[in-house]
Formats: structure tokens, sequence, C-alpha cells
């Protein structure tokens, strides 16, 4: 049987068709035909010429909902077939990356609501803690998403200071990136705690954040051997406020950056203006005489 690929609509969607026939997600789809099928049944072939196939894949691709509508839709759907769905479930199905996701201040929360799927109540900072979400996305090191893990799992405001220094300061850095627009210059670390754990889907979806960022590791940190207390890594990346409260930087669950030193205008070197020139010396002349 020949099957011609003509030029479709822009809207056709090769991915539904090809699905129907072959089952999987978006990404297998687009793997099998680049490998040319190789999981078809016994006895079946299908072939694609070079032209065809760029235009199936290109249709794939283009896919790829980036309308955050389109993405609501994608959800729903999945959601009708998947009643446990996952963020790490969605992503992969859809072809989408948490950058696409979080783009704009959304976030996985803001996504399922309008969706209509089920989540937690609303605390009073849902809207600002779940615009911080997005925040997350550069946790690259395997220790940080597991001692995350380890503070958030329980269902109760944690005591901080029932906690070792190293992970003292790792809730204060996690407490700090998320409730950063939230907190005042003196709120203490408990309190922000507490304020924290009154946004239970806050803290379900950070969880769900951290199974996703731990499958796309790919380097091994290594710990600071010269601070044990501090919980930093070696090629790992961290943001500003992080790096202080990992050292400690301040008492309160904020982390204000430190301000630079301002120079006076007038002692400033570079702004002063430069001084005057001395006068140059008087030339020493006698008087000719009178004649």
């Amino acid at each position: 049987m020949l099957d011609f690929i003509g030029q479709h609509r822009a809207e056709f969607r090769f991915d539904r068709r090809l699905g129907a026939l072959l089952g999987g997600h978006r990404r297998e789809l687009e793997k099998q035909v680049q490998d040319a099928f190789p999981f078809l049944p016994a006895g079946c072939h299908r072939e694609l010429d070079r032209v065809a196939r760029e235009v199936v894949l290109a249709s794939i691709r283009n896919a790829v909902p980036s309308r955050w509508s389109a993405k609501v839709d994608e959800l729903r759907a999945l959601a009708a077939t998947h009643p446990d769905l996952t963020l790490a479930t969605y992503l992969e199905r859809t072809g989408l990356d948490l950058e696409d996701l979080y783009a704009g201040g959304k976030s996985w929360s803001d996504l399922c609501q309008d969706a209509g799927l089920p989540i937690a109540p609303p605390g009073p900072q849902e809207e600002v803690l779940r615009r911080a979400c997005g925040r997350l996305l550069h946790v690259d090191d395997a220790a940080r998403l597991a001692a995350y893990r380890r503070l958030l799992a329980p269902t109760t405001p944690p005591d901080p200071s029932a906690f070792p220094r190293q992970d003292q300061r790792t809730l204060r850095m996690l407490v700090a990136s998320l409730l950063d627009k939230a907190l005042t210059k003196t709120t203490p670390l408990p309190d922000a705690c507490a304020l924290l754990w009154a946004h239970p889907q806050i803290r379900a979806e950070v969880l769900a954040l951290r199974d996703v960022l731990g499958q796309r590791l790919t380097h091994l940190p290594l710990p600071l051997p010269s601070d044990p207390d501090v919980p930093l890594a070696i090629h790992a990346r961290y943001t500003r406020l992080e790096i202080l409260a990992a050292f400690g930087v301040g008492t309160s669950a904020k982390v204000a950056p430190p301000r630079s030193p301002r120079r006076s205008p007038r002692l400033s070197p570079w702004t002063r203006p430069p001084a005057p020139s001395p006068p140059p010396p008087a030339s020493a002349t006698t008087p000719s005489a009178a004649t």
C-alpha cells in the first residue's frame, strides 16, 4: 500500500494519526520515525522517503503545544485517560520541557487549576509562591534535591532549631527562594516555614518538580571539603540568595543581598575633578636701566 504525504494544513496532526497506528506518546513517535519504525508487528513494514520523513518529523515537533490554552487542553485530554497523571508524565507525553511550562510566570499548579484537575486549597500567598516555583529550575545536584524532599515530606512545619546546621541552611535556601517576595526583613525562619506549610499545593508542586529535576542531572557535583556545614557543591548552580543562605549570612529567613559600598562623589578618585595645575613660575627679568 502506498500512502502519499502531501502538503497538509499546518494544523494537521501527524502525531495523532501515527499514535493511533503505533501507540506511544509524541517523543516515542518521533524516535520511531527517525529509526524507520523498528517496533512494527512481524510482517509489517513502513517506509518514508527523506522528504516525507522530514515533513512528518516537522509536524510532530510543531505539534508540541506552545500556547497556554493548548497546554491546558493537552493536560485535560491526558488526565481523562491517566487519572494519576504527574508532572513528569505530562512533560514526557507532550514533549515539553520545564522551561516551556514555567515560561511567563506560570506553574504546574496553574495548569492543573485551569484544566479543572483537583488541587490542594490555596494559601494566603498562593499567587506569589506559584510564580516563585520557577526559580528552582536551576537546581542540579542530587544532594540538594534529596534534602528538599526530606524537608518537605512532613505535613507539619518543621522546627529549624532541631536540625543540624547544614539542614538549617538548606531549609533557609529553599524558603528564601520561594518566599522572598512574601517575607519581611525580620521574619524568623520558623514563621517562614509555617507560611510555606500553609500552602500545601506549593509543597506538592516542589516535590513533583524535584522528581523531574532529578531525571535531568548530567554531572556529579562534589561537596565542599573546607566546610561541611555549608550545603554547597562544586560544579552545581546556585542563585546569589542561595549562596548567602548557605553561608549563614543574616539571621532572619529573608536573605538580603549585601549592598555595595558607595563612594562620595567628592571622595571618589574616579569622579573627583582633577586638581588645577599650579601656575608656571614667573620669569625673572632684569629691568633695563633708564637712559
